[in-house]
């Protein structure tokens, strides 16, 4: 019993790990080949004037720090450079 038992959870886990790494390179060719176009590179750079807007402002929460307004990552590149709506600068790839 306890021989089945153990065999059941080591083909669980094997197909688990097995299709997490299937999903995950998957999910990194999607972005390798995914199109960086004007509209995004757009919205990058309004979401770096909506924050320099905000950091202009000085705003104070009740805890005394600055607030900051957190976005999900936005990223243009290419061959030679990239900016994200984290950094808002030009920078070249390492």
């Amino acid at each position: 019993m306890k021989t089945k038992l153990l065999i059941i959870i080591g083909i669980v886990l094997i197909i688990t790990i097995t299709s997490t790494f299937i999903l995950n390179y998957y999910v990194d060719e999607e972005i390798k080949t995914q199109k960086f176009n004007d509209e995004q590179i757009d919205r990058i750079f309004k979401r770096c004037d909506y924050q320099k807007t905000m950091n202009d402002r000085n705003w104070i929460g009740f805890d005394g720090n600055k607030i900051t307004d957190h976005q999900p990552l936005m990223m243009w590149k290419n061959s030679t450079h990239y900016i994200d709506n984290n950094i808002c600068k030009w920078q070249k790839p390492e």
